[in-house]
């Protein structure tokens, strides 16, 4: 790993200081979570260096610093996605930073595409595991052994098992599933969106299909970042089978 992640901390701290516990990416349609931060510094992402700014209209690209229920959270609001420069590394440098800030914790959201009738659009759902259908890895050249990473538990158990209770105890239901991602930009055609279908049918895998949150997930569980990540979901359509009507960019963020 050799991203700007102690450069843009030390640019974080200087705005304002303090040690952070949990770090949070937030995707499309879901970035109004940072305007509820209190005691915040909002910093652009184009004033740290090499951060990734997006170029998707629904992601602000603002790091946002403070606390959020008296926790000290740092927000991204907004990622880089690999379908806007072809690179799988992307998001190197913002997880590097979380970590250099203390962050022991990443969720990472996104909105997606559900594949069980039962996940109707707006409903969370956890991911418990992922396929990378898309052939990319951001580890592709490094040159050590810790390109080796073991990816069987990616994504933390305990704290999934956390976030359910605390549903169970609202009353608040949460799916759980395996991620799929396509690296986009285009929605999915017919036949893609049925063969991953077939397969939840089959309980073999794939619940919710997107081109989001995979690559930052790979890079967070690397070292020297370490951290624990947990990833959850709005499933902002039911993936259509059918041809009408199309998915745009509007209907996924306004789902």
């Amino acid at each position: 790993m050799s991203g700007f992640g102690r450069e843009c901390a030390e640019i974080v701290r200087a705005a304002r200081e303090g040690s952070y516990k949990i770090g949070m990416i937030l995707g499309s349609g879901l970035g109004a979570l940072a305007e509820e931060v209190e005691d915040a510094v909002r910093i652009p992402y184009s004033h740290l260096t090499e951060f990734p700014v997006s170029t998707v209209t629904s992601h602000s690209s603002e790091l946002v610093a403070g606390t959020l229920s008296g926790v000290p959270v740092v927000i991204l609001s907004g990622r880089a996605h690999y379908y806007e420069g072809g690179d799988p590394t992307v998001m190197r440098t913002p997880v590097e930073t979380l970590k250099e800030l203390g962050c022991e914790i990443l969720l990472a959201t996104n909105a997606a595409g559900s594949l069980r009738q039962e996940v109707a659009p707006g409903s969370p759902m956890l991911i418990s595991d992922h396929i990378n259908w898309s052939g990319m890895n951001p580890l592709i050249g490094e040159e050590d052994e810790k390109r080796f990473l073991d990816m069987s538990t990616a994504y933390d158990a305990d704290l999934r098992a956390a976030m359910k209770k605390v549903a169970e105890e609202t009353g608040d239901p949460v799916a759980e599933g395996v991620y799929m991602w396509f690296s986009g930009p285009s929605f999915e055609t017919l036949p893609k969106s049925a063969w991953p279908r077939h397969w939840v049918r089959m309980r073999l895998a794939c619940q919710p299909c997107r081109k989001s949150s995979w690559p930052g997930s790979w890079v967070c569980a690397s070292r020297p970042c370490r951290l624990s990540p947990i990833t959850a979901q709005a499933c902002r359509r039911t993936r259509c089978l059918t041809t009408k009507p199309s998915p745009s960019p509007c209907r996924v963020w306004n789902a």
